[in-house]
């Protein structure tokens, strides 16, 4: 063989031997890195329980706050619920002591514009009138809606009433004759109630009536005093 050839050949080995080499520290290098990640990610996990106990206080902190303000709120409506108590009795022992010295008096409601009128206890000296706008509609057989009404609805409401402490309000519907019809038809609705408005009294312009369920469903005070207003109802 020729001095060039092994010469040549000599490269050759050399550069072979190079090339393993550099693999070689490439796979060092990446060993190295993924045994980096590893303990990182044992670092990780074992602070894990001092997290999980962190955030374990931290949740016992906030169900236990949690408690303190459902008590709180508890407490809260108890006395709202006694307050409401304690102002009926209150009302009711006026009542008793106006009828026992001879002086109850009873209070009158005359509204002249729709031409009707009421007679309260004496209790309601001072009530306010909020003026109020009923709506229904008329449905055909498909459920369509045919037509809009409005009207007025006169609420008689208790001196006593307050947002905090309310006390049955009286409303009062007040329709055309030919809006009753349709009422007596069960072709017109003024609410979702499966039931319709229960007439009061007529006269030749109105058609007066009390709302589905206008009592009894909320929490009032005076519902049961409220409750005998209507019997007095009287149209002219």
């Amino acid at each position: 063989m020729s001095t060039r050839l092994k010469v040549g050949a000599l490269v050759i080995v050399l550069l072979g031997i190079a090339v393993l080499f550099l693999l070689q520290q490439q796979q060092i290098t990446r060993l190295v890195e993924e045994n980096a990640d590893l303990r990182a990610q044992l670092n990780q996990m074992a602070s894990l329980p001092d997290s999980n106990g962190y955030l374990g206080g931290q949740l016992k902190t906030a169900v236990e706050a949690s408690q303190a303000d459902r008590g709180e709120l508890m407490r809260l409506r108890g006395q709202a619920v006694r307050l409401r108590q304690l102002e009926q009795e209150n009302t009711e022992l006026k009542a008793q002591r106006q009828q026992r010295d001879g002086t109850t008096s009873a209070v009158e409601y005359r509204n002249e514009q729709y031409g009707f009128g009421m007679t309260f206890p004496s209790g309601w000296s001072g009530y306010s009138v909020v003026a109020g706008t009923w709506q229904g509609q008329t449905h055909d057989e498909q459920g369509e809606t045919t037509g809009t009404y409005t009207g007025p609805e006169i609420i008689m409401r208790h001196p006593q009433w307050t947002a905090a402490a309310p006390w049955q309000d009286i409303p009062v519907l007040v329709f055309t004759h030919d809006e009753w019809a349709l009422v007596e038809q069960q072709k017109f609705n003024v609410s979702a109630a499966p039931i319709g408005p229960s007439k009061l009294g007529e006269n030749a312009k109105c058609v007066f009536a009390l709302p589905p369920r206008w009592i009894g469903f909320a929490e009032a005070l005076g519902q049961d005093e409220a409750a005998k207003v209507p019997q007095t109802f009287r149209a002219f």
